[in-house]
């Protein structure tokens, strides 16, 4: 057992003392511990030593050389994969230790990645693969060896890889992005993009360029900064993300903004009505409802224009005009009252006709088509009888 912790302590030491690194101002110290046979555990605590626990806690492998992300949100670190054969593997989890991530994921003996370091922006990592300098995206895409080096005899092995705060060092700069003004939803992939930024360093010039992801890894060629920008999400249906990132004069990143924003394209029909279509003896005090296929937008629930009766006449379509409209809460449903708060009730043994238009929209603003096989925006038309009472 002595020989295994003597082999243990010493892997640890060779290949790099386990760094204690802060996620900000009075941040937990991550560092690793030597917890048992065959096992090297990461663990977070508070300055000062109280509140230790480990964040790993997978009773039998090497997790060591913890490294913060510069918002304090993830730890790298490097760990035993336990698939055969065994190998080192940089992975990422949160502060916590969930969403653990195997980011490299090699599996083949003898190609140990180790020594992970964070870019001061958050967006990549450096680390040492097979005695070459590597870096990659924060999720483990893009893998780039930047050294190369030939090895000859050991002569040409780089090690121990560390990603030089950029210039202006506390003082990056921040900002914000806004999907259309901050809308919930849009019925158009083209958007536009609300942007706010500033620049604390001293001699920084400002904010000067800026760049946008639809997905957090691939990135914009950098473009000079403006307050809008017209962007194109992605195509499919959803919920969307645009990742911003703003860089000043000195060359200072900040860490990234997002804004969401959900993609409808689908234009809503009318799913159900009361009275059904072409019902007879309804009662004369019934009101009329439409049920839609998706969550409308209230101001065209309550427009008169988008929900009318008729009545039915051998000379042609008389209009109700003393309806009231009540739409349901989750928008999923509109009530019309033939006559509001009056005692009036329909005509006896009389044809109406019920019209909702293309006029009712639906939250991402696509309005309604009853018929996409037709030209144009269909209304939904139906009618009913009423009964002798």
């Amino acid at each position: 057992m002595a020989v295994v912790l003597v082999a243990l302590l010493t892997l640890m030491a060779a290949e790099k003392p386990a760094k204690a690194a802060f996620p900000g101002s009075n941040g937990k110290i991550a560092f690793a511990k030597y917890s048992g046979f065959n096992n090297i555990e990461i663990f977070t605590m508070n300055p000062g030593g109280s509140n230790q626990t480990n964040v790993t806690n997978t009773g039998e492998a090497f997790e060591h050389e913890p490294a913060w992300s510069p918002d304090g949100t993830k730890i790298a670190f490097a760990s035993e994969n336990s698939a055969p054969p065994t190998n080192l593997d940089i992975y990422t989890m949160a502060a916590d230790g969930s969403d653990r991530t195997n980011i490299t994921n090699t599996n083949l003996l003898g190609d140990d990645e180790i020594h992970p370091t964070w870019s001061p922006d958050g967006t990549k990592i450096a680390f040492l693969r097979a005695g070459d300098i590597w870096t990659m995206n924060a999720d483990g895409s893009n893998q780039i060896n930047n050294t190369n080096t030939p090895v000859n005899n050991g002569v040409g092995y780089e090690d121990d890889p560390d990603w030089q705060p950029v210039p202006g060092g506390a003082t990056l700069p921040s900002g914000t992005v806004l999907i259309n003004n901050g809308a919930a939803y849009t019925n158009s992939t083209a958007v536009t993009l609300k942007l706010s930024a500033t620049a604390p360093a001293a001699g920084s010039g400002g904010i000067t360029q800026m760049r946008f992801s639809n997905n957090g890894s691939t990135w914009s060629n950098w473009v000079p900064y403006a307050t809008t920008k017209a962007w194109t999400l992605s195509s499919a249906n959803g919920t969307k993300t645009v990742y911003a990132q703003f860089k000043d004069g000195l060359g200072n990143v900040s860490a990234v903004a997002k804004d969401t924003i959900i993609l409808d394209t689908v234009k809503p029909k009318v799913s159900g009505v009361v009275p059904a279509d072409e019902a007879t003896g309804v009662s004369r005090g019934a009101n009329v409802v439409g049920t839609f296929s998706e969550k409308m937008l209230n101001s065209t629930l309550t427009n008169k224009a988008n929900f009318k009766l008729y009545k039915v006449t051998p000379s042609g379509l008389i209009q109700i005009t003393t309806v009231t409209l009540t739409p349901s809460l989750d928008g999923t449903k509109d009530t019309l009252n033939p006559y509001g708060t009056s005692t009036t009730l329909l005509e006896k043994n009389t044809t109406y006709q019920a019209i909702v238009t293309s006029g009712a929209k639906d939250v991402a603003g696509n309005a309604l088509d009853q018929s996409s096989a037709a030209d144009g925006n269909q209304p939904k038309k139906w009618t009913f009888k009423t009964g002798t009472s």
